[in-house]
């Protein structure tokens, strides 16, 4: 049977952009969440989660912090949603706060020992905000859902995602550009959003790839490498 390791913490934590954290102190920066990776109630870090509301009106989220010596019963009411997923921390304190908060909402949940941890997370209460902001928009207290987190250790692999990196390509020489420029085979011109960001690549005769990643107006960069 699964014994409670500590006492639970809990407090209010505001939402901003749709989430709010769950963080260890072994962050040495803000956690950078790929919020482009598939996700529904949870996106893992190494030493973090983002956790997510349900409803648009959400301004505020009760959170109830426990941590077990192993998996726990469900508490949570039959109805809530639930996500379960495995976390490193190399600092065993946690809190909740919010996305921009830069002090945590909760007291500091102090775990066993650093490593891998289950966390699942139950919600529940997005059909009550919905229904008070529908009655009174201006009621931002009432407009919470409630989250209870549950942990516990764990040998299984990390389930953290990791946010995309770009590799640098080194800048050729000035000679080896211009025959570049001036013997391309191929012109890849790709727009993205109002920013037309362009990345153009151009093979050149000896078979080298230089690539060049250039935001502004289409004219102007259509101008330059054309």
């Amino acid at each position: 049977m699964a014994t409670l390791l500590t006492q639970p913490v809990h407090g209010l934590v505001g939402i901003e952009y749709k989430h709010f954290t769950i963080q260890s102190r072994g962050l040495t920066e803000p956690p950078r969440f790929p919020f482009d990776r598939p996700h529904d109630l949870i996106l893992p870090l190494r030493d973090a989660l983002a956790i997510f509301v349900k409803s648009d009106p959400t301004t505020y989220a009760f959170v109830h912090l426990e941590v077990w010596d192993s998996e726990p019963a469900t508490t949570a009411p039959p109805h809530s949603d639930t996500e379960t997923q495995t976390v490193v921390f190399t600092v065993p304190e946690v809190t909740a706060q919010g996305a921009m908060a830069t002090a945590p909402d909760t007291g500091t949940l102090r775990l066993a020992a650093p490593g891998p941890y289950r966390v699942r997370v139950h919600r529940w209460g997005a059909e009550d905000v919905n229904q008070v902001f529908d009655a009174n928009p201006n009621a931002l207290i009432h407009l919470s859902e409630r989250f209870i987190v549950q942990l516990w250790p764990t040998e299984e692999p990390s389930t953290e995602q990791h946010p995309r990196t770009t590799r640098t390509q080194p800048r050729p020489a000035a000679a080896h550009r211009d025959k570049a420029l001036g013997g391309y085979q191929q012109l890849q011109r790709t727009l993205k959003g109002p920013a037309l960001s362009v990345t153009v690549r151009l093979a050149c005769d000896s078979g080298s790839l230089l690539v060049l990643d250039m935001p502004g107006s289409r004219d102007r960069i259509l101008e330059y490498v054309m």
